[in-house]
């Protein structure tokens, strides 16, 4: 978090709150916040390991979050 706080110049707190960082509920929370208001896109910054970020995203977290919009995942 250091490196973010420094790079964005950027609180940790307001990072926290904002990205997608954290378990796969916390995230799939945020995820939640979104989809109601129609979002279909979100830029993503994976900043390590992409392709595990980016699968832990599909597998994990994008389920999750479509869990509790009532729906099936695409």
């Amino acid at each position: 978090m250091d490196v973010l706080t420094s790079m964005l110049r950027r609180p940790a707190e307001e990072l926290r709150q904002r990205l997608f960082i954290g378990p796969a509920g916390a995230c799939a929370e945020k995820l939640d916040a979104y989809l109601p208001a129609g979002v279909q896109r979100i830029m993503l910054w994976p900043v390590k390991d992409e392709l595990r970020q980016l699968g832990a995203l599909r597998e994990q977290v994008i389920p999750l979050a479509y869990v509790s919009l009532g729906e099936e995942p695409p």
